[in-house]
């Protein structure tokens, strides 16, 4: 049986091959890593935009009653604050002060239900905003924005916090859809 001998065109379109595919393997990984890594940005700049618009409102609709006691002027736009665990959730704790004690969970969205949001107890400055992830109902995990405000003498630290589900669902669905959309690329230009 004669023996079969790599010419040297033979070697060449094999490593011409294998380089080929080789760059259009790196160009699918970079191109699918840099997409995913923007979108991620994204989403997570808007999601917490939209945590921030939430508590912008609820500063702005914040008054006391003829007690002191807080109260909204008028709820807030989103329906899911009403809905029992929506993933949306609101809370405004008293803070303590020289004449009144802290007191938790003064006012909160119904959303919350029975449960209450236990709010990191850092210091902050009168409008700072801070950003915590802490747990939520069901065991969920929130990212929750605070703010401490002073309205007549009385101190309120006002939460804002939204279920990282509703942040991680949409990257997972993109990155999916992405390297899927990638691997038809790929085979289509290896087959090329």
């Amino acid at each position: 049986m004669p023996e079969l001998k790599a010419t040297p065109q033979t070697s060449l379109r094999l490593r011409l091959l294998i380089g080929t595919l080789f760059w259009i393997v790196a160009s699918i990984i970079a191109a699918g890593w840099g997409l995913g890594s923007l979108f991620r940005q994204h989403v997570t700049q808007q999601f917490h935009n939209e945590l921030q618009t939430h508590l912008d409102q609820l500063t702005a609709h914040l008054t006391l009653d003829a007690a002191g006691q807080p109260i909204l002027s008028q709820a807030l736009s989103d329906p899911r604050l009403r809905r029992p665990y929506s993933g949306l959730y609101w809370q405004i704790d008293r803070i303590a002060a020289d004449t009144a004690p802290a007191n938790a969970a003064v006012l909160r969205s119904r959303s919350l239900w029975d449960q209450t949001l236990r709010i990191p107890q850092d210091s902050l400055a009168d409008g700072a905003i801070h950003l915590h992830r802490v747990a939520g109902p069901e065991g969920a995990t929130l990212s929750m924005l605070e703010r401490s405000v002073q309205l007549d003498g009385v101190s309120l630290r006002l939460a804002i916090a939204a279920d990282e589900k509703l942040l991680i669902e949409p990257i997972e669905r993109f990155n999916t859809a992405l390297w899927l959309a990638l691997s038809v690329v790929f085979a289509s230009l290896a087959v090329g």
